[in-house]
């Protein structure tokens, strides 16, 4: 009896990533000694982001200090470096540590909805909450994700903001505008 041979799917495979983007990427990441979250988590997805230029960089080395359940990566508590502490003037510090959403937010704010994980419930095109005016983005919409995802849902939500404001400052010229009735 002979073997029988099954193709694989079309969406199984992938193509080898060669792209210019992909070697330029792989080749500084190689020069300069670099740690990733897509070489350290062996992501099967490393061309898509390497193909359009970009990498997560890890910046303790090949370590990380979050222990996603879905990341291959090693993962440790930090270990202090001696000489390594610094100070930086602010005027504004947004705190934004750990995986979970603060429960202070839903206590404060009990009629913001969340969605089937218990994160905020925001709109993905804009990133606007069941709350008007109210946007949110990164873990607390997500989950656990990257903080380049997390960059992309701030712009997300200024996008949003801005269309929604300059829509409502439209609103009142057209209505400043309006002829009234005698």
């Amino acid at each position: 009896m002979g073997e029988i041979k099954v193709r694989k799917p079309a969406w199984l495979k992938t193509k080898v990533p060669l792209g210019k983007s992909y070697l330029e990427v792989r080749d500084i990441v190689d020069k300069n000694k670099l740690h990733t979250i897509c070489t350290s988590g062996h992501c099967p997805n490393i061309a898509e982001c390497w193909g359009r230029g970009t990498a997560t960089l890890m910046i303790l080395g090949d370590i990380c200090t979050r222990a996603c359940k879905f990341c291959n990566v090693k993962t440790r508590r930090p270990i202090p470096i001696d000489g390594s502490n610094f100070t930086l003037n602010t005027d504004l510090v947004i705190v934004a540590v750990g995986t979970g959403p603060n429960p202070i937010i839903f206590q404060s704010t009990p009629d913001l909805k969340r969605n089937k994980w218990g994160y905020i419930d925001a709109n993905p095109e804009t990133n606007e909450t069941s709350k008007e005016f109210v946007y949110a983005g990164g873990d607390i919409v997500t989950g656990s994700a990257t903080v380049i995802e997390a960059m992309g849902a701030g712009r997300i939500a200024a996008r949003g903001m801005h269309k929604k404001l300059t829509a409502l400052r439209n609103k009142k010229k057209k209505k400043a505008k309006a002829p009234t009735k005698a």
